[in-house]
């Protein structure tokens, strides 16, 4: 990984197989999550309940999360005009347009899939191994490490990694984290939808 200005995308890359791209290993990693089940004994969803409690604090939670994030870019302002600038030509460079239903399909694809593997099944078994804070913090690593846009980006995905994971510790319910999650994305990409230029860097969080 280097900070240099790349490719995202292969040459002759179609919107169809663009899609595949980034939805496929979504769907691989959520299964082998549950196939990981078997080996490790702990069950992905063990800590998932669909209440009108868990809704209100992912909204809640969403909510602070976006406020914290976009709280940083005064203090950050170089950091974030890179991330700004790239996750934007990674949208630019891609086969397809950002509209809403593609922005909700992606956002529902990473909030559903990543929590039921990063925080349900990889937090939830390292639990059981080692402490609650070393567990949030490894899983954490493991989610940036698999975002390796630029090292401002790994970073980034880092940070929002610890306080997913916090957030599923405090709460106790998978449903929070994949809300917060999802709507976290919904906003980053519509913001980068109304950009649509990789060369004006304003106010865009990169999706996680």
């Amino acid at each position: 990984m280097d900070d240099k200005e790349p490719e995202y995308w292969p040459e002759g890359t179609t919107a169809a197989k663009a899609m595949a791209m980034l939805l496929v290993p979504q769907a691989a990693l959520v299964v082998l999550a549950f196939v990981v089940h078997i080996w490790s004994g702990v069950w992905p969803l063990e800590r998932f309940a669909l209440t009108v409690e868990g809704v209100v604090l992912g909204i809640v939670a969403a909510i602070a999360l976006i406020v914290a994030v976009y709280g940083t870019r005064p203090l950050l302002p170089g950091i974030w005009a890179d991330l700004d600038h790239r996750a934007g030509r990674l949208f630019a460079q891609a086969p397809f347009k950002l509209s809403w239903p593609i922005i909700l399909m992606l956002s529902a694809v990473a909030g559903i899939g990543e929590e039921i593997v990063f925080r349900g099944a990889l937090q939830g078994w390292l639990e059981t191994v080692s402490p609650v804070w070393s567990a949030i913090i490894a899983q954490a690593i493991i989610f940036a490490a698999l975002h390796p846009i630029s090292r401002a980006y790994v970073v980034y995905v880092l940070v929002i990694g610890i306080a997913l994971g916090t957030i599923y510790v405090l709460t106790g319910n998978l449903l929070v984290t994949i809300i917060a999650h999802f709507l976290n994305d919904v906003f980053a990409l519509e913001r980068l939808r109304r950009l649509a230029t990789v060369d004006r860097p304003d106010s865009v969080a990169p999706a996680a």
